[in-house]
């Protein structure tokens, strides 16, 4: 259950599945993280009702009785930023509304902290770009992936709630960046020539720095 950072997880999630013979479902939209209770309330993102949408996912769990298990992904930082004017309800409240609901229903629960977000809007054709032409693109690749402090204090309060929510609820952390981090201790966007990232139109329509894990 998440947003597009959560849609970026699901051919990862679809290839293990597979090998541990395991179905699932998924259940994702853009701009919709599972935080039961809250509401998008700026106009470009009102064109559907986040509210609505987290309780019909809570819904269709109740029909679906062998759902033992739902990971949670979103882009975390993003709503702890949120204006006011953009998103109405408590961010924390909610994802503990959303963990309490899942955990009457005897679920298993698995958030995932998110992965490095690249930083410049065109950095969704960066890394096949710097494949394809390494020399010219090394200088702009640096200015485009964040460094660990910057992706650490970005994401400080979501990963510290994070670890509230594990002793308070039992539930399952599941963080991502140390699968990011390059030979020189920063994070990367290749690993032994291989893309870390995918671009945009598997991801996220809205925003282009959505990059995705392949």
């Amino acid at each position: 259950m998440g947003d597009s950072h959560a849609m970026a997880l699901i051919p990862g999630i679809d290839e293990a599945a597979k090998q541990n013979s395991i179905a699932g479902y998924v259940a994702t939209h853009s701009n919709a993280p599972p935080i039961q209770g809250i509401q998008h309330t700026r106009k470009v993102h009102s064109y559907f009702d986040l509210a609505l949408l987290n309780k019909n996912m809570l819904s269709f769990i109740d029909q679906h009785t062998e759902i033992k298990t739902v990971l949670l992904a979103s882009r975390w930082s993003s709503y702890y930023h949120q204006k006011k004017s953009d998103m109405s309800g408590d961010v924390e409240q909610g994802l503990i509304n959303t963990i309490e609901a899942l955990k009457r229903r005897n679920i298993r629960i698995v958030l995932i902290g998110d992965y490095p977000t690249l930083n410049d809007y065109y950095s969704s054709q960066l890394p096949f770009l710097t494949l394809r032409f390494p020399e010219f693109y090394k200088s702009v690749e640096d200015s485009m992936i964040p460094s660990v402090p910057d992706y650490e204090r970005i994401n400080s309060k979501a990963f510290a709630f994070f670890s509230r929510m594990e002793i308070i609820y039992g539930v399952e952390i599941l963080r991502q960046e140390s699968v990011f981090i390059g030979d020189n201790g920063g994070y990367a966007i290749t690993s032994s020539g291989v893309p870390l990232y995918r671009c945009i139109p598997f991801v996220n329509i809205w925003i282009p720095v959505n990059c995705a894990l392949i």
